[in-house]
């Protein structure tokens, strides 16, 4: 889910919302999965990233500041 001060994975959890990772991406606008699933990908303004779903890691190669 995107929040306005960061991204928050959530579990549901018997009608509960448990946050089990939170990202400190702020004002998301937009969040994609990979056709797999492995991956999802984050933007806001002219930032994109390209997290690991499973472990929410990401490298160097996956983040794209100022683009277009």
């Amino acid at each position: 889910m995107g929040f306005s001060d960061a991204i928050r994975m959530m579990n549901i959890l018997d009608k509960e919302l448990v946050t089990f990772k939170s990202l400190p991406i702020k004002e998301c606008r937009e969040i994609v999965f990979s056709h797999g699933g492995h991956l999802f990908a984050c933007q806001n303004d002219k930032e994109i990233w390209v997290y690991k779903f499973y472990t929410a890691s990401i490298t160097q190669q996956f983040k794209f500041i100022a683009h277009n």
